[in-house]
């Protein structure tokens, strides 16, 4: 089942030096669905139109087959976490769970207090005395205890130390596991690569690539050159995706695995071919240019 459809969505801002256009993106249910992107690229602000908080945009975006304008029926059905964890500070850890209980649809406390366990929080304590991780893992267990079919979260894991970030991502695994959908935004390559089942890297506000994480990798094959063997290079018919040039060198990402690109070794015999990880292809996509 699709849980999230796009289709010519734009979204024009004021001040900036470009629009978000999407022009068609699935997102199935029960996957984990990644965002990366450099800082402004846009990640947000699709976020944000999925949960109805920005609606002057054109274009279809639907929701479990809902409208996402239509929060009547798309409420109780999406728990959000934002990137700014504001929480209110006057509280303690108690008096927010409590208020979370009252105003949060179907809020699950019970499962509040099975998460308590994973992050290990002294309900006690102020608010206003929590670092940002620990807000962070506060809104972690505020979240998920609401019985959600879609998770949004946006930069979920920023501030949590390496334990705290596996503990989070074993819950998000866990919650996919049980049939939930995942839509995350990071800037953690290789919490994205661990986790996701499919990803989009977004650029000036257009996705420039998307697909399943292991088969983009599968795909595409890199290959480092200096300047005159890439020039042999493209005098073959071989398809590159995109160059980046660091210092004296090329990296170059090719279309094809490994094993379809026997042929390159008949041109630039000392070369070597390698399986990039999606680091190598989100930096070549963000900063690279773009050839076929």
């Amino acid at each position: 089942m699709t849980a999230i459809k796009v289709t010519n969505l734009t979204k024009a801002y004021n001040k900036s030096k470009f629009d978000l256009s999407i022009n068609n993106l699935v997102i199935n249910e029960g996957s984990i669905f990644s965002l990366l992107g450099p800082n402004g690229a846009g990640k947000t602000t699709f976020l944000k139109i999925l949960l109805n908080l920005i609606k002057d945009y054109k274009g279809n975006v639907n929701v479990y087959n809902y409208d996402a304008n239509d929060r009547n029926n798309l409420n109780s059905l999406i728990s959000y976490m934002p990137e700014n964890k504001n929480l209110y500070e006057n509280m303690s850890i108690a008096q927010m769970i409590h208020f979370a209980k009252n105003v949060v649809p179907n809020f699950d406390i019970k499962k509040a207090h099975e998460l308590f366990t994973l992050f290990p929080l002294k309900t006690t304590q102020k608010i206003s005395t929590l670092s940002y991780g620990e807000k962070t893992q506060l809104y972690t267990i505020i979240t998920f205890a609401k019985p959600a079919k879609l998770f949004i979260l946006d930069e979920p894991t920023r501030g949590l130390d390496p334990v705290m970030q596996e503990r989070l991502l074993s819950v998000v695994r866990d919650e996919s596991t049980e049939g939930k959908t995942i839509v995350f935004s990071s800037h953690q390559i290789s919490e994205v690569e661990e986790i996701s089942d499919s990803t989009a890297i977004i650029k000036n506000g257009s996705i420039i690539l998307n697909g399943n994480v292991d088969d983009l990798k599968e795909q595409l094959s890199l290959i480092v050159l200096n300047n005159d063997d890439l020039d042999l290079l493209k005098s073959t018919s071989i398809k590159i995706a995109s160059i980046r040039t660091q210092e004296h060198n090329n990296y170059i990402l090719l279309k094809g695995s490994k094993k379809e690109l026997t042929t390159l070794q008949n041109v630039l015999p000392r070369s070597e071919l390698v399986k990039p990880n999606l680091k190598d292809i989100f930096l070549n996509s963000v900063e690279g240019r773009r050839v076929n």
